[in-house]
């Protein structure tokens, strides 16, 4: 996430009319049934306001395994 340096990633978002979105990307959105996207702040908010499904994906290694082996 951009929190902790840039992403390196361009917003993956399109409008209605094709054009890519000009912004870059700031976080990783998920949701599960496997679909991600590299989303700006401002489509990140669209999208998660507006998709019940989509999350916040984390790039840090962590994981969900991380939590579940903890003991």
């Amino acid at each position: 996430m951009s929190a902790r340096g840039d992403t390196g990633h361009q917003c993956e978002i399109r409008d209605r009319h094709g054009r890519s979105c000009s912004n870059g990307a700031d976080v990783k959105l998920a949701d599960s049934m496997g679909d991600t996207a590299w989303v700006c702040l401002a489509h990140a908010d669209e999208i998660l306001t507006t998709v019940p499904e989509a999350f916040i994906a984390s790039e840090d290694g962590q994981g969900l395994a991380a939590f579940l082996s903890r003991p």
